[in-house]
C-alpha cells in the first residue's frame, strides 16, 4: 500500500514544480511510513509514499522499464501478479524487481491501455508513457483504492487523497454545493464528486487517459448479471467455496505479517475459516468491544477466536473521543458522517503494532445480499395489500407517535422507516430506508440561499441514475448493483481505507475478488 501524488503539464513546461511535488507528498507519509521516491520529466512530476508489503528490498518507486521511457507509482496488491509475470518473462520481459508493481508497467508495454482488464487486485496508480507524452490514472473494478484528480489551467493533478491536492492554490477550495446537499442524505459523498467543485473521484472499473492536453475517460469493467439457471444450489455452493479459498489464499501472499479485523458476522468469520486451510500457526485477530451490548460484536467474536485457536485481541473504544473525531476528520478530508469509523480508526492504532496486513469481511453482504433492505421489498409488497384506509388512518399514526430513536438497529427506528418507505417504489423506499434527511425534509431544512447555489437537491437522483442502468434486471439485481455503486464504494470502502491507511496498515478484501464477485452476480 501506499500513497501516490504527481502533477503532469502537456501543454506548457515549467509548470511542475519539483520542491512543491515534494512537500505535498510528505502529506501522504501515513499512507507510505517506510519509503518514499520521485520521478521528474519536463512535462510531469510524481511522488510516492510506500508501505512496503511485497519485495520490499528491491519494490523502491518509482518503478521504470528497460529503457526506462514508462515509469510507474503505484497504490494496491495485484494478487495475480506471479502469474502474469511468468507469462510476460516468456515473452522476452526483462524484470528488476520481484515486486507485483513492475508487472504492471510490462503488461501495459505489452498489451497496451486494454492491459488494465488483466490485473486481479486492489489498486490506484500512475503510468507516465514518455514516448508517446501519455498519462494514464487507472483505478481497480470495486473502487478499494481511491484517487482523486483536478484538471485545471493546462494540467492534471492527482493524489490518494483530498489534502495533498487542496494546498494546490490553483485549485481552490471552492465547494460544490450539489455533492453537499448529498451529504445530507447519504451521510457521505457518492462518487464521482467530492465536496470540491475542482476536484473529481476516478470512478471504479476506469482508466483516465490524459493525452494531447485532452482528459478522455474509458470503463473498462462494470458489475454485471449473466444469471445462470441452470445450476443446482448445491453446484453453486460448492463453486462459492473453491472461489472464497481461492480468494483468501491469494491475499495471503506477503512479505510480512497479516492479521484479520474480526467481527461475529459470517464475512469476517468465513475468511478465518479458510484462512486455516493455509495457516497452521497462530493467526492474529483483533476486535472491538462497546459497552453498549447492542452494538458490540466482542462475544461473538471471541467464540470465533476460540474456535479457530486465534491469538485474539480484543480493543476497547477509548474515552477521549473528540481527539478521535478530529484525527479521523483529517483524514477523510470532505464530510463522512458513518460513525464506525471511530471504532476503525481505533482498531487501526492497535493493530499497526502488531501486523501491516488485515483481511476484512466488507463487500460479503454486498455481493450477497445480506442487509434487510436487499429484502424488505418484498415485505412492502405484501404489506401494500393491507386496505389504504388501514395502513394510513390507523398503523401509520401508531407507528408516528413511536419513540424518536437515533439507534439505527432498534426495532422502533426500523419500523418507523419501513412504514414510511412502504408506499413508494421500490427504487424509491430503497433510498428512504437509508437516507438521514429525506429530500422534503431538506427543503425545510435548506435556506433559500444555499437551494440557489445547490442546482440538484433531489439526492434520489443519484441512485436513480444507477437504477436506470439495470431496469431491465430482477427487483434484487438491481438493489445489489445500486449499493454497489453507493453504499459500498463512496461509504464502507472509504471508511476502512481512510482509517486504516491512517496508520500505515493494509486492508484485503475477500469478498471483492474479480473472479468471485463475477461469479457470485450469476
Amino acid at each position: 500500500m501506499c500513497g501516490i501524488l504527481g502533477k503532469c503539464s502537456l501543454q506548457k513546461e515549467g509548470l511542475i514544480d519539483e520542491e512543491q511535488i515534494r512537500s505535498l507528498t510528505k502529506l501522504l507519509e501515513h499512507r507510505g511510513p517506510d519509503d518514499e521516491g520521485y520521478f521528474f520529466d519536463a512535462n510531469i512530476g510524481m511522488g510516492v509514499r510506500r508501505l512496503s508489503i511485497i519485495d520490499l528490498k528491491t519494490g523502491h518507486q518509482p518503478i521504470h522499464n528497460e529503457d526506462k521511457s514508462l515509469w510507474i507509482i503505484y497504490n494496491g496488491e495485484i494478487y495475480n501478479y506471479l502469474e502474469i509475470r511468468k507469462e510476460l518473462i516468456s515473452k522476452s520481459h526483462k524484470f528488476y524487481t520481484q515486486s507485483d508493481t513492475e508487472v504492471i508497467l510490462h503488461l501495459y508495454e505489452q498489451e497496451g491501455e486494454d492491459f488494465v482488464k488483466r490485473l486481479n487486485g486492489m489498486f490506484a496508480f500512475a503510468l507516465w508513457d514518455k514516448k508517446n507524452e501519455k498519462l494514464i490514472l487507472a483505478r481497480d473494478r470495486f473502487g478499494v483504492k481511491p484517487l482523486f484528480y483536478s484538471s485545471l489551467n493546462n494540467s492534471l493533478a492527482f493524489s490518494s487523497e483530498l489534502n495533498p491536492l487542496l494546498s494546490m492554490q490553483e485549485i481552490g477550495k471552492d465547494i460544490d454545493f450539489d455533492a453537499l446537499s448529498n451529504y445530507f442524505s447519504y451521510n457521505y459523498i457518492p462518487e464521482p464528486n467530492s465536496i470540491f467543485r475542482n476536484i473529481k473521484k476516478l470512478q471504479p472499473g476506469n482508466i483516465l487517459v490524459y493525452e494531447n492536453n485532452d482528459i478522455r475517460i474509458k470503463k473498462y469493467w462494470d458489475l454485471g448479471f449473466n444469471i445462470e439457471r441452470e445450476k443446482t444450489f448445491q453446484q453453486y455452493a460448492e463453486e462459492l467455496d473453491i472461489l472464497l479459498q481461492n480468494s483468501v489464499k491469494m491475499m495471503l501472499r506477503s512479505d510480512v505479517p497479516i492479521g484479520v479485523l474480526l467481527s461475529s458476522g459470517l464475512d469476517s468469520s468465513s475468511i478465518i475459516a479458510y484462512m486455516r486451510n493455509f495457516i497452521k500457526g497462530p493467526i492474529k485477530t483483533f476486535t472491538i468491544g462497546f459497552d453498549d451490548k447492542s452494538y458490540s460484536e466482542a462475544k461473538g467474536a471471541r467464540a470465533i477466536a476460540k474456535r479457530f485457536e486465534t491469538e485474539h485481541h480484543e480493543i476497547s473504544l477509548e474515552n477521549n473521543l473528540i481527539e478521535l473525531i478530529l484525527n479521523s476528520v483529517e483524514h477523510f478530508g470532505e464530510p463522512f458522517g458513518d460513525n464506525a469509523s471511530l471504532a476503525t480508526m481505533m482498531l487501526s492504532k492497535a493493530v499497526k503494532n502488531s501486523v501491516k496486513v488485515v483481511l476484512t469481511g466488507d463487500g460479503g453482504d454486498e455481493i450477497l445480499a445480506g442487509y434487510p433492505t436487499h429484502y424488505v421489498y418484498k415485505i412492502a409488497a405484501l404489506y401494500k395489500k393491507i386496505p389504504s384506509g388501514l395502513r394510513k388512518h390507523f398503523i401509520k399514526k401508531i407507528v408516528e407517535k413511536l419513540p424518536v430513536s437515533t439507534d439505527r438497529l432498534s426495532h422502533d427506528y426500523v419500523l418507523k422507516r419501513f412504514v414510511q418507505g412502504a408506499g413508494y417504489s421500490f427504487q424509491e423506499a430503497h433510498f428512504l430506508w437509508k437516507a438521514i434527511f429525506y429530500d422534503h425534509q431538506k427543503e425545510k431544512l435548506f435556506t433559500d440561499r444555499f437551494k440557489n447555489l445547490s442546482t440538484r437537491n433531489n439526492s434520489f437522483s443519484v441512485c436513480e441514475d444507477y437504477f436506470d442502468r439495470v431496469k431491465s434486471e430482477e427487483v434484487l439485481n438491481q438493489l445489489l448493483y445500486v449499493d454497489f455503486k453507493t453504499f459500498l464504494l463512496s461509504n464502507g470502502l472509504v471508511r476502512v481505507d481512510r482509517m486504516t491507511m491512517a496508520n500505515g496498515i493494509e486492508t484485503r478484501v475477500p469478498f471483492l475478488e474479480n473472479n468471485l464477485v463475477e461469479f457470485v452476480s450469476t
